[in-house]
């Protein structure tokens, strides 16, 4: 009976991370802040293909060498700023490329500045974990559903 109480707690614990991993994006979201799955590999070795960036949408003020995500035909780019027109446009540029990108960022085309944590600039390989999750994510909610049930089933049968 020991080992299924263990079983038992195990799947609550993971219960609790799936749910916090699910609801976190839509809190932070709440917050003005977004993650991004990086897709390609202009801005290594600091950001690499498959991480995670958050970024702020509320943070306006853009400064040199600030790093940027902005929209540019329905793409997201993040990249960093290297100078700023006297119109205030951005000139950008990816670390990893070696020219500046091909026309200058308007304001209006900024979604915000990427949020540096205290370990870096993005979350490794989460994006790969993100992707993952956002294709599975019924299967997901379906287990721990099913979970709940099993746990809900097994503190009603040791109470009796």
């Amino acid at each position: 009976m020991k080992i299924i109480k263990l079983f038992s707690d195990a799947f609550v614990v993971i219960i609790i991370t799936a749910s916090i991993i699910l609801l976190l994006p839509d809190m932070l979201k709440a917050a003005g802040i977004n993650s991004f799955v990086i897709l390609s590999g202009s801005m290594e070795p600091l950001i690499h293909t498959g991480s995670v960036v958050m970024v702020d949408s509320r943070e306006k003020d853009i400064e040199v060498g600030d790093i940027i995500m902005y929209r540019l035909q329905g793409t997201n780019i993040v990249h960093r700023v290297i100078g700023i027109n006297e119109d205030g446009s951005l000139i950008t540029k990816g670390d990893n490329n070696e020219g500046q990108d091909f026309a200058p960022v308007t304001l209006p085309q900024v979604y915000g500045k990427a949020v540096r944590m205290p370990w870096g600039w993005c979350i490794p390989y989460a994006g790969y974990f993100s992707n993952w999750l956002q294709m599975n994510r019924v299967y997901l909610l379906i287990a721990i559903f099913g979970i709940v049930v099993c746990r809900i089933i097994f503190i009603y049968a040791t109470e009796s």
